[in-house]
C-alpha cells in the first residue's frame, strides 16, 4: 500500500457507523403460550369448519380469517393480552399514567381496529405488504414448524435500496411460539413458504394511535 495513504490513515480514527434512522418493533413473550395456543387452535379448527371460505390479502395460498374475530368469545383472551402488551409498549414512551388512568386504558383498548388468523400450509407465503391504517401491527404466534419461523422485514428508505452491495435491505428475525411481534404499520415485511407439512398459524392485528398520545405530545412540547 502507498506509504503516504498509510501515514494519513493513522492519523484517522476507526469508523464509527451512525444510525439516524433505526425502525423500532418489540417482542414480547407469552409466558402461558402452550395453554392459550392449544386452546386457541381448538378455536381456529371450529372456525374453519363454520366458514369454509378465507380471504384473500397478503396470503399466498393458506387460509385468512375474517378481520373481526376479536369479537368472538372464543379470542377473548389472546385479545385482552394483545391489547395490554400494547399498552405497556405505550406507556413505556408515553407515561405509566397511560395504563393507571382509566380514561386512557380504555381508550387503548378501543385502538384494536381489527384481527384475523392466518393459515399457512405447506407452499404458503405472505408476499411484501404493510398495514395500511394501523398505527402499530401485531402478529402473535400459535404454531411454528422447525425451522418455519421467520419473518422478513424490508428497508422502509427506498433510496438504499438502489445500491444493495452498501445497504442491507432485508432483515430476517427468528420468531418463537408465544411470541409476539409489534410494529409500524407502514413497516413492509413478508414470509416465506412453509417448508414443513405441519401448519405455520398466526394471528394479526392492527392498532389505531390512542387519541390522548397527542396531548402528551403537546404539553410536553409547551
Amino acid at each position: 500500500m502507498n506509504k503516504k495513504l498509510l501515514k494519513e490513515l493513522k492519523d484517522l480514527t476507526i469508523p464509527k457507523p451512525v444510525n439516524l434512522f433505526p425502525t423500532t418493533f418489540f417482542v414480547l413473550a407469552n409466558k402461558a403460550h402452550t395453554k392459550n395456543n392449544e386452546s386457541l387452535m381448538k378455536s381456529i379448527k371450529n372456525y374453519r369448519i363454520k366458514n369454509k371460505r378465507g380471504l384473500k390479502k397478503s396470503n399466498y395460498g393458506g387460509y385468512h380469517s375474517e378481520q373481526n374475530i376479536q369479537h368472538l368469545d372464543k379470542f377473548k383472551t389472546i385479545t385482552l393480552k394483545l391489547i395490554n402488551s400494547y399498552a405497556a409498549i405505550v406507556s413505556m414512551y408515553f407515561g405509566r399514567e397511560c395504563i393507571k388512568n382509566t380514561e386512557n386504558y380504555k381508550c387503548i383498548k378501543g385502538t384494536l381496529e381489527s384481527m384475523w388468523f392466518m393459515v399457512n400450509g405447506k407452499g404458503h407465503a405472505n408476499t411484501i405488504h404493510s398495514h395500511p391504517r394501523a398505527w402499530m401491527a401485531c402478529s402473535y404466534y400459535i404454531s411454528l414448524p422447525k425451522g418455519n419461523n421467520y419473518i422478513y422485514f424490508h428497508d422502509p428508505i427506498q433510496a438504499r435500496k438502489q445500491d444493495a452491495d452498501y445497504a442491507k435491505c432485508t432483515s430476517v428475525v427468528e420468531i418463537q411460539e408465544g411470541d409476539a411481534i409489534f410494529f409500524p404499520g407502514w413497516f413492509e415485511h413478508s414470509v416465506p413458504p412453509n417448508l414443513s407439512k405441519k401448519n405455520r398459524v398466526v394471528i394479526s392485528c392492527n392498532f389505531r394511535k390512542p387519541s390522548f398520545i397527542s396531548k402528551i405530545k403537546e404539553k410536553a412540547d409547551g
